[in-house]
């Protein structure tokens, strides 16, 4: 992948290309059939003759390629949760011209998290606030402290020591028929195996509406593998009022998934499900703060199946009064973060130097609208 820059050499290039190409040579004279030696073959009419000039960029690439520019430089965007239809095909160009810019291809393959499933044609670009990956994040340490209780009783050790914290590492699908990848907002990953088998996504925004779909492509896509999702659904408060308004403790609510198996009822075939066990219980209440009781996980959860036998296996409680409190810590962090900074008093005003040279924003090649197929 070229990372050069040279614009004039490329539009001389083009011009002497097109040229060469929209005016053919002269077709040869036909000899007479003595002359076998000294024939060439009839030029063919110059229709045939393939037009290189750059296609311009359909607008649904140019859109998306501007929006992961913006994030690229550093934009906070008002969308955390971006959903758009796309082909195959399209993903395809997308990523071509992402990959133009050396900067920005590098950045998209290591830093950007989107979800794409070639099966349904969908692209999410995700824009996570401080309040949603703070809370993931500590969610997880939660659930590890927990799991590590276990680490002293001898029939778990094994099966602890193989669990692993992965946060939000990408989990990639590919066989014969099924391409695409998702950046899940934490996983707990077992040592030896392709796919996390629990995962955890949280909403406070587009994505809720979402959820129960993208625990069933986890579940769908891994074949089971993937086993529980636990979905956490923060309600949304937007930036504003939040920054003049002295505001009670926000709704949140939790689901969990499992995968399982049930008979098709006509055919009698096993089919695979992913089944609500838990569907939007409360932890944190607008009017009453604090629900009662608890968020149950199993050690069975972060394992593959018949890992660990039914003796063997522990519940793993964690409270909605914690949850509550993760949530709490999780919303400070956040008005930290959003808070407009002071300058400190011992601070002196001087200009930063800069070594590195800055290169401009690329150019898209056209504002031509066009429908993309």
């Amino acid at each position: 992948m070229s990372t050069d820059n040279i614009p004039h050499k490329t539009a001389s290039a083009s011009k002497l290309l097109l040229r060469a190409v929209r005016t053919p040579p002269e077709s040869p004279t036909l000899s007479a059939p003595g002359d076998a030696d000294t024939s060439l073959p009839i030029s063919p009419p110059a229709t045939v003759l393939a037009d290189s000039s750059p296609r311009p960029l359909p607008h649904l690439i140019r859109r998306l390629y501007h929006r992961i520019q913006q994030r690229y430089q550093g934009e906070l965007l008002k969308n955390t949760w971006e959903s758009v239809r796309i082909s195959p095909r399209g993903y395809q160009v997308l990523q071509n011209e992402l990959e133009k810019d050396a900067h920005v291809g590098a950045w998209v393959a290591d830093k950007l998290r989107y979800d794409y499933d070639s099966v349904e044609g969908e692209l999410v670009l995700r824009m996570p606030s401080p309040l949603h990956d703070i809370f993931a994040i500590r969610l997880q340490e939660v659930i590890a402290r927990e799991l590590e209780n276990f680490a002293v009783q001898e029939g778990t050790r094994p099966v602890i020591k193989r669990i692993k914290m992965a946060t939000t590492s990408d989990i990639r699908f590919s066989d014969a028929s099924i391409e695409g990848k998702k950046s899940p907002d934490g996983s707990f990953r077992f040592t030896g195996t392709k796919y996390p088998p629990l995962v955890i996504e949280v909403a406070n925004s587009q994505k809720r509406r979402d959820l129960p779909r993208l625990a069933e492509s986890y579940i769908e896509r891994t074949k089971g593998r993937i086993k529980t999702v636990v979905a956490i659904d923060l309600e949304y408060r937007d930036p504003g009022k939040r920054a003049t308004h002295s505001l009670p403790p926000r709704t949140a609510v939790y689901s969990i998934y499992r995968h399982r198996l049930v008979r098709d009822e006509q055919t009698g075939d096993w089919q695979r499900e992913a089944h609500a066990e838990i569907e939007e219980q409360p932890f944190s209440i607008e009017d009453s703060g604090t629900s009662e009781g608890s968020m149950c996980l199993l050690l069975s959860d972060f394992c593959p199946d018949d890992t660990i036998s039914a003796t063997n296996d522990r519940a793993i409680a964690i409270s909605h009064a914690e949850l509550a409190r993760l949530l709490a810590e999780a919303e400070e962090e956040e008005k930290t973060a959003e808070a407009p900074s002071s300058p400190i008093s011992s601070e002196k005003n001087i200009p930063f130097l800069s070594k590195r040279k800055r290169t401009p924003t690329p150019k898209l090649v056209s504002e031509d609208e066009e429908a993309f197929e």
